[in-house]
């Protein structure tokens, strides 16, 4: 049962109101006075019919039917947006059909909504016609309806299949075209293999950018301590300086050595001459004469080694003097280590 119905921009009807009284409610008038309007607004509402904006009012604004029902309100509004409206809910992108909560509250079918100039209801109609409208009633249409769809979806999977077929057909021709893919997959192994090693290489080269980048930071950290870097290297002078005396005094030790054997030697030499008496003895003497050569040579070698050593023990002791002055400069603490360095040890 409808309480009102409210019609606005609808065809003829601007703004619309009707209340409905219980019971048969009658609308009369003119021609043309919008009588079979209010059906179709009804119908509009009701069945999403007719769609498009030919209903709509020629001078504008939205397009708006509202029903009041004993349980609520049902609206349709079109505008910019397609909108229907049950009490407080709203529903949008409906499409060509009613939202099933809006159908369910207004609960109306052909019955109900007769137009001007209808046929009698089931009188005129055939019996076919009549049948298919007790189907509907009855539900037994949507059993009429699947068995028409399922016959539609075998038609459209058969058909699917052929074309399937077919295409199967065209791809197995296509794929001949492609027997060298074998081969390529085996270059295409060994591009993946490229790719890993470039991956490694990437890596490498992240690491050495890494280390780059902590041998840059160390060099930073080397000129913020290049006053000390520069009295070690002064330092490392005087260590090698101390360990070329060494050597050369375990030089001087050996020569002393070979000194005091060719001493030996000589009072052998004199020993000999004085005993000199054969050929044997002479040839002796012939090879000691060589070895006392080469005795002088070693000799005059020791001479220069000895000069050597007297200028290098002058280098040291100005290296030395040199050192003192670096060491009274030099902090009780070491940079390097942090331990304590007495300047009296060092």
């Amino acid at each position: 049962m409808l309480n009102s119905i409210t019609i606005k921009n609808f065809q003829s009807h601007k703004q619309s109101h009707l209340d409905c009284s219980p019971g048969v409610n009658v609308i009369v008038g003119s021609s043309d006075s919008g009588k079979t309007a209010i059906i179709r607004a009804l119908r509009w509402l009701v069945w999403n019919r007719p769609t498009g904006d030919s209903i709509r009012s020629w001078w504008g604004g939205d397009t708006e039917v509202t029903l009041t029902l004993p349980t609520g309100v049902v609206s349709r509004i079109k505008g910019k947006e397609n909108q229907y409206f049950l009490n407080s809910l709203e529903f949008k992108a409906f499409g060509t059909d009613v939202p099933e909560e809006v159908t369910k509250e207004l609960n109306l079918t052909e019955i109900n909504l007769q137009q001007q100039l209808e046929k009698p209801f089931l009188l005129s109609d055939s019996p076919g016609e009549v049948a298919q409208h007790f189907n509907r009633i009855a539900q037994l249409d949507v059993i009429d309806k699947a068995l028409s769809n399922v016959q539609k979806w075998t038609r459209n999977v058969e058909q699917n299949l052929k074309a399937r077929q077919q295409q199967l057909k065209e791809t197995e021709e296509k794929l001949q075209q492609y027997d060298y893919l074998d081969d390529m997959e085996q270059e295409v192994n060994i591009v993946e293999d490229l790719e890993k090693e470039i991956v490694l290489r990437q890596q490498q080269i992240s690491k050495l950018k890494q280390i780059f980048q902590e041998l840059r930071e160390i060099q930073e950290a080397e000129q913020t301590f290049s006053n000390i870097l520069s009295i070690e290297k002064e330092v490392l002078l005087v260590l090698d300086l101390l360990k070329r005396k060494e050597r050369i005094q375990k030089t001087i030790t050996e020569l002393t050595q070979l000194k005091n054997s060719i001493i030996h030697n000589n009072k052998q030499i004199e020993e000999i001459k004085e005993h000199l008496q054969n050929a044997n003895l002479i040839d002796s003497a012939l090879s000691m004469l060589q070895e006392k050569e080469q005795t002088a040579k070693k000799k005059e070698r020791l001479v220069t080694l000895v000069k050597e050593i007297n200028s290098n023990e002058n280098k040291i002791q100005d290296i030395s003097k040199h050192l003192k002055v670096l060491l009274s400069q030099m902090p009780e603490t070491c940079p390097f280590c942090g331990q304590t360095m007495p300047k009296e040890k060092i």
